[in-house]
This record gives structure tokens, C-alpha cells and sequence, in this order.
């Protein structure tokens, strides 16, 4: 679907709701909001996870073909050198959002990087038998899409992540308060057609709560002026 034809769904399926006017860019925020939620909640969302040693969330990538399916069109791809990996620090892409997997090249060998938490790397760093080597080495995820490798040394390989979605945008123009839809500089939703359903539902139900507030809170300040 275009965004214009997922502008005219959302607003024909308003078109009862009389709590204000909706414009497109508020759409276009609702549309946001709600692919965010719908990308948290199929990478892992934390209140998926059920209580117990060891947890594995109902809902997360990787444990069916269909979640990865919908999240397949933000998967990426980076390729990287020793060069742009100075001190064992890879640095992402700033759409990033998910680390998935590293792979590193030592000689003719590609490994699998293992990436652990910050509370596990000190007891690999100091065992004799996990200690981290160039032909074995591990990672740590330090925040601000960085990788740090151990040993702290440059190595060359490939990464796969998750990036953000790009913001939808209903690109227009208005004349004479016709608005005028500009497919050249709009912007798809880039999901595939049954998550973009879930999607607009979602951001239906985001702009009827937003609307239902606007109203109540007019409502208020109109009865405390009638009051006063």
C-alpha cells in the first residue's frame, strides 16, 4: 500500500469519530508510533518474557519464519575492515536498533562471534580455557551501536542487524485547503501487507485515544469557563 491509501483507509475508518480533525502529519505520527511498537514487539518485547531462570519471550525474531518474514525488510547487512575496526571497536550505522549476528575472517576461517553481556566478560577474560583470542574472540554491546571485541585488536568480517524503520510521510500540497498528494517526495510504510494492517489498527486506535483526550480536555476548559 502507498501511504496515501493508508491515509484514506485510516481516515475513512474516522470518519464516524467526531472528537476533531485529524491532520496528515498527526497520521503520520500514529503510524510511527504504532510500527515502533508492532517492530518491538516481534524483535522481543520485554513484558513477553515469562518469569523464571531461564526466559524466552512468546514473541521474538527467530522463533518463527513469519516474525522473521516481517521483520525481514530492515535487516542489514555491514561489512567491515581493520581499518574501520581500530582498538576492536565496531561502530554501527546510526538507523541501527538490533544487533543479530558478527562474523569475523581469521585467515581462511570465517567464526562466529560470541557476544556477551558485561557481567559474563570478566569471567572470560580471566579463565584459562575461555579466554578470548584472535581466533576466537568475543564482543560486548557498549551502548551508542558500538561492538567491542576481545582481544582489543582490528578485525575484519560482516555483521547483521535490525535497523529502524524508516518514518512514513504523506507528502502534500495545499491550495486553497485542497490538498494535493506528492507521491515524489512522500514516504512508504516498508512493511509488508499484513503487518501494515496490524499497523494501521494500531495507529487507529493510537488517534482515537489522542482525539478522545483533545475532546475531554476542550470539554473541561470549555465548563470551567461557563463555571467562572
Amino acid at each position: 500500500m502507498t501511504i496515501q491509501e493508508v491515509h484514506q483507509s485510516i481516515l475513512q475508518q474516522l470518519n464516524n469519530v467526531q472528537w476533531g480533525h485529524v491532520s496528515h502529519e498527526l497520521i503520520d505520527q500514529a503510524l510511527d508510533e504504532a510500527q515502533m511498537t508492532r517492530f518491538t514487539n516481534l524483535y522481543s518485547d520485554p513484558q513477553e518474557y515469562p518469569s523464571g531462570p531461564n526466559p524466552t519471550p512468546r514473541i521474538a525474531f527467530g522463533k518463527t519464519q513469519k516474525i522473521e518474514d516481517e521483520l525481514s525488510p530492515f535487516i542489514q547487512e555491514i561489512n567491515f575492515d581493520k581499518t574501520q575496526t581500530s582498538s576492536g571497536i565496531l561502530q554501527y550505522p546510526s538507523d541501527y536498533q538490533h544487533f543479530l549476528s558478527i562474523l569475523v575472517k581469521n585467515s581462511s576461517r570465517i567464526v562466529r562471534v560470541k557476544v556477551m553481556s558485561e557481567n559474563d566478560l570478566p569471567m572470560a577474560l580471566s579463565s584459562q580455557i575461555t579466554t578470548p583470542t584472535v581466533a576466537r574472540p568475543v564482543a560486548i554491546y557498549n551502548g551508542k551501536g558500538r561492538l567491542q571485541f576481545f582481544p582489543e585488536v582490528p578485525f575484519e568480517g560482516r555483521s547483521y542487524y535490525l535497523r529502524r524503520p524508516t518514518k512514513p510521510l504523506f507528502a502534500y500540497t495545499l491550495n486553497n485547503r485542497t490538498v494535493t498528494y506528492d507521491p515524489a517526495n512522500s514516504t512508504d510504510l516498508e512493511w509488508l501487507d499484513s503487518s501494515q494492517t496490524v499497523i494501521i489498527q494500531e495507529a487507529i486506535k493510537w488517534l482515537s485515544n489522542h482525539l478522545r483526550d483533545q475532546w475531554s480536555h476542550q470539554s473541561s476548559s470549555h465548563k470551567l469557563q461557563i463555571d467562572g
